[in-house]
């Protein structure tokens, strides 16, 4: 994979952000039994695996993420087969269309600058690719990133979809994001984190120290259900980042970006005593 080396990030910096992460992310608390529901259910298939329940509303979001495409298979309650999602009329109303995600005003679309499907990961004991998906792994408690060779000196719009680890035990302690805005000879860089507490935030690394811009809070348009498929967007226009989530606009961040888009790359968290694994689909980096 085209890629730099690993940054040599400040361990003292990182275990002082995950101080910070624990104080201000709290995990919703427990959730009672479910109860009997009046609405339809859905199941759909991913990759070989039953997920669901969902409502409506539930599917429609992995539609607009790109999870759900029109010849996934797809259940609901009171129907007596699995057929493709195209057999729903429901599904192509709403607000998303099966197999077409929504573009908050042309998604990367612009001329590509870097595209990434992952499939020459080298695998390691942190990274490897896995069913069309960059598979990553954080040591037990601590941070891991790589960024790419290229460095984009300009504005740019920055996709990928982020897929919430299937397992883990504490929400608050784990996440997985984009970094941007790097500097191109040096470890300082910025990053937009979705954890599964169903919050996002920014991260800001320079020199030794790192702080939070934008502060943990929920971020509408997350699905934060373990396994979920989430299209996570920045776009970069001059010195502010605009941040969004299934095609919902997180927050704005105004500057100062010296770097523009700068150096880009991804970025997980594990709990401790846990490797967490998140999973990334089709990078990609385009002109505005």
């Amino acid at each position: 994979m085209w890629k730099a080396t690993i940054l040599a990030a400040s361990l003292v910096a990182f275990a002082a952000f995950a101080s910070l992460q624990a104080q201000a992310q709290l995990a919703p608390p427990p959730l009672p039994p479910p109860l009997p529901q009046p609405s339809a259910q859905y199941y759909f298939n991913d990759n070989g695996r039953q997920a669901g329940p969902y409502t409506l509303d539930q599917i429609r979001q992995r539609i607009a993420s790109g999870a759900i495409t029109p010849d996934t298979l797809v259940w609901k309650s009171g129907t007596p087969n699995w057929v493709a999602a195209r057999e729903f009329p429901e599904l192509a109303s709403g607000g998303a269309t099966v197999g077409r995600p929504v573009a908050a005003g042309g998604a990367c679309s612009g001329q590509v600058q870097i595209s990434d499907d992952f499939s020459e990961t080298e695998p390691d004991q942190t990274q490897s690719f896995e069913s069309g998906k960059l598979k990553f792994k954080a040591i037990e408690g601590k941070f891991d990133f790589f960024t790419y060779k290229k460095v984009l000196s300009g504005d740019a719009d920055i996709c990928v979809i982020v897929q919430i680890p299937h397992k883990f035990s504490n929400a608050s302690n784990t996440f997985g994001g984009v970094i941007f805005g790097g500097a191109g000879d040096g470890g300082d860089f910025n990053a937009f984190l979705v954890s599964p507490t169903g919050n996002g935030s920014m991260l800001r690394l320079k020199g030794k120290n790192i702080d939070l811009p934008v502060e943990w809070h929920r971020a509408n348009g997350l699905d934060p259900s373990p396994g979920a498929k989430n299209k996570v967007r920045i776009s970069v226009k001059g010195g502010t980042a605009t941040f969004y989530v299934n095609d919902s606009e997180f927050a704005t961040f105004s500057g100062p970006l010296p770097y523009g888009a700068g150096k880009l790359g991804i970025i997980v968290k594990s709990e401790p005593g846990k490797r967490d694994a998140w999973k990334f689909i089709n990078f990609k980096a385009t002109d505005l």
